[in-house]
């Protein structure tokens, strides 16, 4: 049965009919908290097994999908491009009244996307002093480097505002935005880039097309640039977002975002993210780009970045909205050895949901388990040079560490353990003396975060700030 027939009533779990409203707590696209309790009992019923993903189910009388956010309540969508995607690579049980929708026949329930990467002209257009612009018209330092010193094809073009405004000694009036591709990059959404022309030969000025066969929605677009005086090498990515339109328009062929992931990377991060750390180079060993604008890129090139990336952002929003949008095709692993960005830990950039998370924590120990007397320390810090997001001193003389997390769980379960081990030795007290109890607080917990936390004695606590 599908929600868009306009059809009135609810329809969920699929194998023995649809069910109405009230048996569910919903009306009219609103949800209640105790509605996925009776949704995931009624599955375990139907299916004899656990639910392993999220419940989706429609609500026809509104015309919307209900889906559960961090705090396991039902909320509305119409975001129906990120439904499809997470529906198609095994994220949800769609519940509609007739059977559950599955993912796709005979493939794996999620993959690695491929890829394609840009050569962007640098631009520090809206930086203000930082490394990134793309917000604006190059400053004049950059204009002239672009124009007169690099002579960059389009920059140096007769035809360009900017040569144009270099010819004429910067004394008339300075160029708009639109003159180029890169100074609106990154000031509108969805994030869309043109793949450039041909200059040269029988087809110059003709759009250059993108491979069907190499590139798809869901695959992901890396923005790349090189800033002024640095060598290829020393390429940088800057932003990325994943593919949803393929199409042509005035400008020629271009690669659009589907809103999911239109993420620009910190400054500090994108200093690391050299591309040519993840692009395999030329046949010679090289790392010559050469002409045209863009690269694909494979599946292992995507999975480094991705790996990477979502290492270095840390406990930022950064991370959780790179997550959230590529799902079940990221494989986070606990963290290794390297810059982490994350408060407290060298790095800074803690994102809005961590430390509204860990400040609640620290001020309702209740919250968690521990007597309202308690006392926090927020970012206790050990001498190893670690530092847990919140230390508690129990009434009783015992100590508890409590590590924050989001939506990605699993770092945390290993860090908790180091900072248990940490706190005793600090205390003088032997490992595993049981007097200092470790702590995971997160929106959202998998199973490997479970299975870990229940090996070593780690107490996990599913919380949000809502």
């Amino acid at each position: 049965m599908d929600f868009l027939t306009g059809q009135s009533g609810l329809t969920a779990i699929g194998q023995s009919g649809g069910v109405d409203q009230a048996t569910y707590g919903l009306k009219e696209g609103h949800a209640y908290p105790e509605a996925r309790g009776r949704i995931a009992e009624t599955y375990r019923q139907l299916s004899d097994g656990p639910m392993t993903g999220a419940a989706l189910f429609a609500d026809l009388r509104s015309r919307n999908w209900l889906l559960p956010n961090a705090g396991r309540q039902y909320e509305p969508t119409e975001h129906r491009q990120h439904l499809k995607y997470m529906v198609e690579n095994g994220r949800l049980h769609v519940l509609t009244g007739i059977e559950e929708t599955s993912p796709r026949a005979n493939q794996p329930a999620s993959r690695r996307p491929h890829g394609l990467a840009f050569k962007v002209t640098y631009n520090d257009g809206g930086a203000f002093g930082g490394l990134i612009g793309y917000r604006g018209v190059c400053s004049e330092h950059i204009i002239v480097r672009n124009v007169e010193m690099d002579r960059r094809t389009w920059c140096s073009d007769p035809k360009n505002e900017c040569r144009q405004y270099c010819d004429g000694g910067r004394a008339g009036r300075r160029p708009k935005v639109g003159v180029c591709y890169e100074s609106e990059l990154l000031s509108r959404k969805p994030f869309k880039f043109w793949t450039g022309t041909y200059h040269t030969g029988p087809r110059a000025g003709e759009p250059i097309p993108i491979d069907a066969e190499k590139l798809a929605k869901g695959d992901i677009v890396l923005l790349t640039t090189r800033a002024p005086e640095r060598p290829e090498q020393d390429r940088i990515i800057f932003a990325c977002y994943r593919v949803g339109n393929v199409g042509v328009d005035g400008r020629g062929n271009f690669v659009e975002s589907d809103g999911t992931m239109d993420l620009i990377l910190p400054d500090d991060i994108a200093r690391q993210c050299r591309y040519w750390k993840y692009q395999r180079r030329n046949k010679d060993g090289s790392t010559s780009w050469g002409a045209g604008l863009f690269r694909y890129l494979d599946r292992k090139c995507t999975g480094s970045f991705i790996e990477d990336l979502v290492h270095r952002l840390g406990d930022s929003s950064e991370r959780d909205t790179f997550v959230r949008a590529l799902g079940d095709a990221l494989e986070i692993k606990p963290p290794r050895p390297g810059p982490r960005r994350s408060s407290g830990r060298g790095g800074g950039g803690e994102g809005d949901e961590h430390l509204m998370l860990k400040n609640l924590v620290a001020a309702k120990p209740e919250l968690i388990g521990l007597p309202v007397a308690s006392t926090a320390t927020i970012e206790h810090g050990f001498l190893s040079g670690d530092r847990v997001d919140v230390k508690f001193d129990l009434p009783n003389g015992n100590a508890a560490v409590v590590e924050v997390e989001t939506i990605v769980p699993l770092p945390g379960a290993h860090q908790a353990v180091k900072y248990r081990a940490l706190l005793e030795v600090e205390r003088s007290e032997a490992l595993g003396s049981g007097h200092v109890e470790a702590i995971l607080v997160a929106h959202v917990f998998d199973a490997e975060t479970r299975e870990l936390a229940k090996k070593y004695g780690i107490k996990l606590v599913q919380l949000t700030t809502s």
